[in-house]
């Protein structure tokens, strides 16, 4: 009785801790227009590093007034929708705020982008916040449940058969690369003279990993949380992506972030990220400036210049040419005739920047090319839709581990193609997991009302 009495009013508590409405708007609108103008700001120092994607730079001071009404309107949506960032629907909230809009309104100020793409992107975003941020399935009723072993079961042993097939196969090579040397290892991997990852370890990489090493950091188990670690740094020095080495971090820094009472502290600890680069850039040491390339090109560049272009890059494209209506996936291209002769990613590339490379963007922008404006609010609903699933069978189990090792793979529609997402890289699989395991709540359920329910004498009929 005292744990169910604490899984019901754990939520109570919460919303009474909130920040009342006023304060949280103050804090979400100054802190988006400190990030709109340090991100303009700090342009001239990764204006080298983006020559791929400056294709057509101007400051546009006439575009200022647009950005700042609409960051003050999608604040005002974002605070009042999202107060709580504990559940995969608000930290992906917190995420789309500062790392796609705020990002866009800078970049449609520097490079004068398509104000209607902008509108139709606010829109989206702010349609997303208003229905599904305030379900009351955002709230965690509890911290640690029997079915976070049964996940943790799952995801461990994914884990280790992935890692006996890489050992069967040769593909495990601890190269112990640095940043530098990661475009090397791949492109002696389209050579044929590297290991290639296959789809089944990107699945692992982001899924299986994840929740391990957030099973370590929720249980203080530090075995889980070094397997979890080791596992992304094997894949990382054998295959070369960033990525893999970064989730671990990631994984990390969620975590912290999930457990903070505050949801504002994410927005602000970027903003002093980014203007401790620029000072350091300007006043640092050599030994320092090599520090800070590591962070600007694992966190800055990446998050808050590339996801901005690249999102114009694909709508200045597919304006202008045949949508896809998904035909590049292997379910529907057998029924829709695919438009391009290419892959539509290198078909951006060619288009704008004259170059073979396969630039990724954000689910809005992969939306439009695949059905225009509708589209941006199609894959919207569609990437919020998958995390309203998690968070409610997170919330009627029980588990807050079942959220919490989602998080982190929730970031890759931040940077990927939504059905890429969820069937390449494994967010369908956490999908499966969590309807697993809300299948056997339910049956555990059904068995403990079937014990309590009160022993009938069955007395027979007397004969007529």
């Amino acid at each position: 009785m005292i744990a169910g009495a604490e899984a019901v009013s754990s939520p109570r508590r919460q919303d009474s801790e909130a920040l009342p409405a006023p304060l949280r708007l103050i804090l979400v609108l100054s802190g988006g227009i400190i990030l709109y103008v340090l991100i303009i700001l700090n342009f001239d120092i990764y204006k080298d590093s983006l020559h791929l994607y400056t294709y057509k730079i101007s400051f546009h001071i006439e575009n200022i007034p647009v950005s700042i009404a609409l960051i003050c309107i999608v604040s005002a949506i974002f605070s009042l929708s999202i107060p709580k960032h504990q559940s995969v629907i608000g930290m992906f909230s917190h995420l789309v705020y500062i790392i796609i809009f705020i990002p866009l309104c800078s970049i449609y100020t520097i490079m004068d982008g398509d104000i209607y793409f902008l509108l139709i992107c606010s829109l989206s975003i702010s349609i997303c916040y208003l229905i599904f941020g305030r379900q009351k399935y955002l709230s965690s009723n509890s911290e640690k449940t029997n079915f976070d072993k049964f996940i943790f079961l799952v995801f461990s042993s994914a884990l280790l058969i992935n890692l006996v097939i890489m050992v069967v196969n040769g593909d495990i090579v601890l190269n112990f690369v640095s940043f530098n040397d990661v475009y090397r290892l791949r492109s002696a991997a389209a050579h044929g003279e590297a290991p290639i990852a296959s789809r089944w370890t990107t699945i692992i990489a982001y899924t299986a990993s994840s929740y391990v090493i957030i099973y370590g950091l929720n249980r203080r188990n530090i075995i889980s949380l070094v397997i979890g670690s080791a596992n992304l740094y094997i894949l990382y020095n054998s295959y070369g992506y960033k990525l893999f080495i970064f989730f671990i971090f990631l994984n990390i820094g969620l975590y912290l972030f999930y457990k903070l009472r505050n949801p504002y502290l994410l927005l602000y600890s970027i903003i002093i990220l980014m203007a401790l680069s620029n000072i350091f850039y300007f006043f640092g040491t050599p030994y320092v400036h090599s520090i800070m390339n590591y962070i600007d090109e694992l966190i800055i560049r990446r998050y808050f210049y590339v996801p901005g272009y690249m999102s114009y890059a694909w709508f200045d494209t597919f304006k202008e040419y045949p949508y896809i209506y998904m035909s590049n996936e292997f379910m529907v291209k057998e029924f829709i005739k695919y438009p391009l002769d290419i892959n539509h990613s290198l078909f951006v590339a060619r288009n704008i920047f004259g170059m073979d490379f396969n630039p990724n963007t954000n689910f809005m922008a992969y939306g439009f090319a695949n059905f225009g404006y509708i589209g941006v609010i199609i894959y919207s609903l569609i990437v919020y839709s998958s995390f309203l699933f998690v968070d409610v069978i997170s919330y009627k189990t029980g588990s807050s581990y079942l959220r919490l090792g989602a998080l982190a793979p929730a970031t890759l529609f931040l940077e990927a193609d939504p059905l890429v997402v969820l069937i390449s890289f494994g967010f369908g699989f956490i999908l499966i997991i969590s309807l697993a395991a809300r299948l056997l709540a339910m049956g555990e359920r059904r068995e403990i009302l079937i014990r309590a329910l009160p022993k009938r004498r069955i007395q027979g009929r007397p004969g007529r």
